[in-house]
């Protein structure tokens, strides 16, 4: 499946508890540019074939607490949670979070893009 993920890096750091989306528009969000700093955005693969999966309740992040499943390191033995999140301007999308060394294998980064110069 293609994903992305959004920063302000010219460059995706694989990590335990990256966060992907399908959704352009809040991708978009998460890669705006900030602090003087560029936005960017990321284009991933990502082959969920092999890999564990456990949808999380379909509102899975607390806005008020702002907690999303996996903040707490407990990811009940899944490759990768699957939930509904939000941008901080509120924008709903779903998230891919992935959680172990298998998840984070079965991604390829395809393409980065700068969205704008520093602010």
């Amino acid at each position: 499946m293609r994903a992305y993920h959004g920063n302000h890096e010219s460059a995706v750091v694989l990590h335990p508890g990256l966060c992907l989306t399908e959704s352009d528009d809040a991708v978009r969000e998460y890669g705006r540019p900030g602090y003087h700093r560029p936005g960017w955005v990321h284009t991933l693969e990502l082959d969920l074939d092999a890999l564990g999966l456990i949808i999380v309740a379909m509102d899975g992040y607390d806005h008020d607490a702002n907690v999303a499943p996996g903040d707490d390191g407990d990811y009940c033995g899944a490759d990768v949670l699957v939930y509904d999140d939000e941008t901080d301007t509120g924008r709903r999308h779903g998230t891919y979070r992935l959680m172990t060394p298998a998840a984070l294998a079965a991604v390829t980064v395809t393409g980065s893009e700068r969205t704008a110069e520093d602010e």
